[in-house]
């Protein structure tokens, strides 16, 4: 369940996040790919490849980050396995446009729940993602909502420990009614007087 007005509040302020992006970006060309993230529980998917046609042509060199924000002040940046890395930490080092090929990381986000926006961002080859004006396009980005992971397991079904439990339960009570059959009865007398 979420609070009144959080969809909307969340809306409004990735739609300021773009504009503001938008705006400080304007002297970069838009990026040639299409980032998509989505999310299963609490693994996320990231997946690159180009917006459109066939691949720009060009002999310039570039590296490729991948950046989570999570909230508005945390950006983390992931390693190819998609772990969370300490710094900045390249996807791809040294690609052409052209030798671009699709880009997929998962990574997991256990205890967090709520909005993570990704971001990929493209470097001249050597430069620093940290340094705007390194950058070669302007960032592709998608959002994604983290949910809690269903209990035991993915797809709302049950893990094995809850049938388990609930199995051993019934033969357990199975078992006494068996083993004191008299004492039931007994009891079942005292009470009926």
């Amino acid at each position: 369940m979420t609070a009144p007005g959080l969809g909307l509040g969340l809306w409004l302020g990735l739609s300021l996040l773009a504009a503001l992006a938008a705006e400080a970006d304007a002297a970069l060309p838009p990026a040639p790919f299409h980032l998509s993230a989505s999310a299963s529980g609490a693994e996320v998917t990231v997946r690159a490849r180009y917006s459109a046609g066939a691949p720009p042509a060009g002999a310039e060199r570039f590296d490729v980050f991948l950046a989570a924000f999570v909230g508005w002040d945390t950006a983390i940046f992931l390693a190819p396995d998609g772990s969370p890395a300490a710094g900045p930490v390249p996807q791809r080092l040294g690609i052409s446009l052209a030798g671009f090929t699709p880009l997929e990381t998962r990574s997991r986000w256990e205890g967090k729940v709520g909005s993570l926006l990704v971001a990929m961002i493209v470097v001249r080859a050597g430069g620093s993602p940290l340094d705007r004006s390194q950058w070669a396009f302007q960032p592709a980005w998608d959002a994604v909502t983290l949910r809690p992971a269903p209990p035991g397991g993915h797809g709302g079904e049950p893990g094995p420990a809850i049938p388990t439990l609930l199995g051993l339960l019934a033969l357990l009570a199975s078992v006494l009614v068996a083993l004191y059959p008299g004492a039931l009865r007994k009891l079942e007398s005292s009470t009926g007087e």
